[in-house]
């Protein structure tokens, strides 16, 4: 059972069918449009209605401006709206139930994330990550026109899974997707200089954050105001992140985080999550892109 109903911003004749959000939508449609702040939502038990507000389609993300021009935020300089279209006409039928689990984790997040319930939401955010991580790389892979390419796409995922760790397979996925584009060069900045926010706590989650990208090449001199992670290796940090928190384990690179650095942790999680949102949706848009491009 579903609990949440999707309720469209724009009016009929402003889009094409395939862009309108109805109970016969696409799920790939449905996520764009709420990656994109372009679709509302409400919870059929609390009867609340959520209006996201980001568009996650660019880095850093921004303010949705809850038009046409946001829906197609997210495609390569080149493409139009009509070009998404004709992908999800042409995709209607494939990987709904996947999606579906998708569109689910990224509402709840938003919804928890609305509501201030910034720990229930970084919950759902890793969530996400989770699912995302073995069913992208294979759908990635199925959109080659290049037989052979595709088989040893696969093989290089899968190679080494049991030996090298948690996600591993993904960490290959996300390596060989962006090799050469404009993200294997920037970074994930998460700000923790908010004006609630002390020196001391600053101190506090500055700690968490560095012990978090363990692992991550990560640029900084030690005073915290802001962190910077690199994009390839965000993942990394997300992993890492989660099991600080929920795992409490101990014992070889598991540092145990102190009680005393879980102070304030709806404040702290309020600071990432959108950032974990945003990279995850340029994961899935870059999905999209690509398959437009090779008219898959």
């Amino acid at each position: 059972m579903e609990i949440y109903e999707y309720i469209d911003i724009f009016k009929k004749d402003k889009l094409d069918a395939n862009l309108l959000i109805t109970d016969k939508s696409s799920q790939e449609l449905i996520i764009a449009r709420l990656l994109t702040g372009t679709v509302n939502f409400r919870n059929i038990i609390t009867k609340e209605i959520t209006k996201p507000q980001y568009s996650y389609s660019k880095l850093p993300f921004q303010k949705s401006r809850k038009n046409l021009k946001e829906i197609s935020s997210f495609l390569n300089e080149g493409f139009k709206l009509s070009d998404f279209s004709n992908y999800l006409n042409y995709t209607r039928n494939r990987h709904q139930d996947y999606y579906r689990s998708i569109k689910i984790e990224i509402t709840h997040y938003l919804y928890h994330s609305k509501n201030n319930d910034h720990v229930t939401a970084f919950i759902f955010s890793y969530r996400l990550l989770e699912a995302i991580a073995y069913g992208f790389p294979l759908i990635y892979a199925s959109k080659s026109k290049n037989f052979q390419k595709t088989f040893n796409s696969l093989k290089k995922y899968f190679q080494g899974r049991e030996k090298d760790g948690e996600l591993a397979f993904f960490n290959r996925f996300v390596g060989e997707m962006f090799s050469g584009s404009e993200f294997s060069s920037v970074n994930m900045d998460i700000d923790i200089s908010a004006p609630k926010i002390d020196r001391k706590i600053q101190q506090i989650f500055y700690s968490v954050l560095k012990k978090a990208s363990r692992g991550c090449d990560i640029e900084n001199d030690d005073e915290p105001n802001s962190f910077s992670i690199p994009f390839l290796q965000f993942h990394r940090f997300i992993i890492n992140l989660r099991n600080l928190f929920f795992h409490n384990l101990t014992g070889g690179w598991h540092e145990k985080i102190s009680s005393m650095e879980t102070v304030e942790p709806n404040i702290f999680f309020s600071l990432v999550n959108d950032k974990i949102i945003n990279w995850s949706a340029i994961v899935f848009f870059e999905i999209i892109n690509f398959a437009i491009e090779n008219n898959i």
